[in-house]
């Protein structure tokens, strides 16, 4: 199985350049792999499945949006970058 990890940026303005790169290099194989990984949870699913049939900018900004809100939760436990 394939095991994904959250990557958190070092720092907060470079959440859109990580977030442009890591779109552009998620081919529909890679896409496809993500989707039929048994490891891959359903909210994962649900939202790649979601996000490809949105508009690509309005799905990149609501993700960016997400990514930061995730963030702080994850600081506000004392996780650590």
């Amino acid at each position: 199985a394939v095991r994904y990890h959250l990557l958190i940026p070092a720092r907060k303005m470079e959440y859109e350049t990580m977030l442009n790169l890591q779109l552009l290099s998620i081919t529909d194989a890679k896409t496809e792999r993500i989707l039929s990984d048994p490891a891959t949870s359903y909210w994962l699913k649900r939202a790649v499945t979601s996000a490809r049939e949105r508009d690509v900018v309005d799905a990149f900004n609501d993700a960016v949006t997400l990514l930061r809100v995730i963030q702080a939760d994850w600081e506000a436990i004392g996780g650590k970058r």
